[in-house]
Formats: C-alpha cells, sequence, structure tokens
C-alpha cells in the first residue's frame, strides 16, 4: 500500500528507472535529516491500518536499471502468489529506501544485509528480462544471492507479466532458448560500479563455495523459478496487478489466465467465453480426450524446464 501511495503522490512515471526514483525523490526527501527513508514514514499507516514500516518478510534483490514500476509489478505479483497460501499484507525490504542513501559506505549500513537476509523469509530475485536477467550481470545481486545461499534462505525469483507471457510462448515455440539462457550464466563476467566492490565479493565466492558451485546453484534457482511460474500460469493463476497499473495509469500486460486444453496447441484467453461460440455445445468425449492430450503436452514441456 505504500509503494502505490509512493508512486501516486510523486507522480513517478511507470519506466522511470530506480535509480532514478531514488536519486530524484528518495535521496532528495531524505537530505534533511541524513537518514534512510523508511525513519520517514515509520508512523505511516494506510486506510486498514497497515504500517508502512514493519520487519520484512522478504528480501529484494534488483537491479536498479531496470524501471521502477516494473519492479512494484513484480513485487505486487509476488503477493498475489503468496497470498495463496500466506495470510498477508507483505513487506518487503527495499535498498533504495532501507540503506541511508546518504552515507552508503558507512560502517553499519551493507553489514545490516546479511543479517536481514538471515531474518528474511525468502529473497525476491528479479529476472527481467527472463532470457537476460540484469541481475545475474550485477555483482552485488549474486553477492546478495550468495548471503541466502549461507544462511539457508530460499530464493523466489520472479519476473515482470510481459516476461512471464515471453517465457510461456518460448516452452511451446522453442524451448532451446531455456537451454541457451542457462548456458550463459556465468558469475565471473558480472560487473560493479565500483571495481573494487567487485574484487571484494569475487574473493568472498572463491572463499566460500567457488565460481562453478555458484554458477551451478544460480542455475538450479532458475530452473526452479521457470517450473514455479509454468505451473502456476498453466493452471489457471492470474493474479490481479490491476491497482499497480491503476496507480501509474497503464495497462497489465495480460488478463488473468486461463488455458483451454487443445489436441495441438494451448493459447491464452480472457476469463470470458469466445464471441459466437456456445460453450454448453462442447461435446464431453471431446473435451476429456483433449484434457488427455494437454496433461501430456504439458508435463513434456515442465519436464523439459525442469531437466534442463
Amino acid at each position: 500500500a505504500f509503494l502505490l501511495f509512493f508512486v501516486r503522490s510523486r507522480s513517478i512515471p511507470f519506466d522511470a528507472t530506480t535509480e532514478a526514483v531514488m536519486q530524484k525523490k528518495v535521496k532528495p526527501e531524505s537530505r534533511s535529516r541524513k537518514s534512510c527513508y523508511v525513519d520517514l514514514v515509520k508512523s505511516w499507516v494506510d486506510s486498514r491500518g497497515v504500517r508502512a514500516v514493519k520487519k520484512p518478510q522478504f528480501f529484494v534483490s534488483h537491479c536498479w536499471a531496470d524501471a521502477f514500476g516494473l519492479l512494484l509489478e513484480q513485487l505486487a505479483s509476488f503477493s498475489d502468489r503468496e497470498a495463496q497460501t500466506t495470510l498477508g499484507p507483505f513487506h518487503f525490504w527495499v535498498d533504495i529506501f532501507a540503506i541511508n542513501q546518504h552515507d552508503v559506505g558507512a560502517a553499519t549500513e551493507l553489514p545490516m544485509i546479511p543479517r536481514v537476509i538471515q531474518c528474511s523469509k525468502a529473497v525476491v530475485f528479479t529476472l527481467n528480462p527472463w532470457i537476460d536477467p540484469k541481475t545475474l550481470r550485477r555483482v552485488w545481486c549474486l553477492w546478495e544471492l550468495l548471503q541466502a545461499v549461507k544462511c539457508k534462505v530460499k530464493v523466489r525469483p520472479t519476473m515482470p507479466e510481459a516476461e512471464e507471457l515471453h517465457f510461456l510462448d518460448t516452452i511451446w515455440e522453442d524451448r532451446s532458448k531455456i537451454v541457451q539462457m542457462l548456458d550463459t550464466v556465468d558469475v565471473q563476467q558480472a560487473s560493479a560500479t565500483v571495481l573494487s566492490d567487485k574484487e571484494v565479493i569475487f574473493k568472498e565466492i572463491a572463499a566460500s563455495m567457488g565460481f562453478d558451485a555458484m554458477n551451478s546453484m544460480v542455475k538450479t534457482n532458475l530452473r526452479r523459478c521457470l517450473q514455479g511460474i509454468a505451473i502456476d500460469r498453466f493452471f489457471g493463476f492470474g493474479g490481479s496487478t490491476a491497482a499497480l497499473h491503476s496507480a501509474f495509469d497503464t495497462e497489465p500486460a495480460a488478463e488473468r489466465f486461463m488455458f483451454r486444453p487443445s489436441l495441438t496447441t494451448m493459447r491464452p484467453m480472457s476469463t470470458a467465453p469466445d464471441e459466437g461460440i456456445d460453450e454448453r455445445s462442447a461435446e464431453p468425449e471431446k473435451d476429456i480426450r483433449d484434457a488427455g492430450a494437454f496433461e501430456e503436452d504439458f508435463v513434456i514441456a515442465v519436464s523439459t524446464v525442469v531437466k534442463l
């Protein structure tokens, strides 16, 4: 709720980068106190009585070069999925708000990240674009992954709606692209704005699990991500991000997904019946046969993703 309020009240464009939001909104508004942004909104409460600042359940690992709107879209989608099994609302640790941007190098700032991860239910790791995620090319994001492994905290990847749709199309049209994406994972090719950061983090990776093991860990988590997204979407789950897009005055990438079984292909549909088709005239025998074909095709496709 607070993030939506933050976006609406400051008229932030959907495609403004997270770095731009930090530089133009977060940092100026907290300059007078020279503190992290959460200190400014500790007393903020929404209409339901939910506080903006509480102990976070989820640590967010993301790339500042991505659109801030896409980050919020992914958190909204993640929350929808989490709400299927866990009672919300959910609180996320987001660095531009939680770290003092006026003194990033302070001795108390960055060392707190492993402690936050250790106390979190999971690390939410953003994938955009899914075929070549920016987060896998950034040293700090990989370091956060390493901390999750060390703390034995789950990694829960997520991606924007449009990227999910592209991924789902790829499963059916050209699954070799998924193999190619996993083959490109190479931690040693990651970059950092500050060279000394890269050197320190690479030294920690080499001393702990090593680069080969790190690459393997990243690939394993990506496989689990793709499997989970495929299962959620193909079996009719479709979270609503309408409130988020209303805040930005944009449209969601897709409506809630439903799939009609077919002997040859599957196609996304809106929740409304097709115009000109009498749904009551479907033949029961054909429905059963098509459902069986759908199940077989789905198992083959998802198994391919899981076994890559």
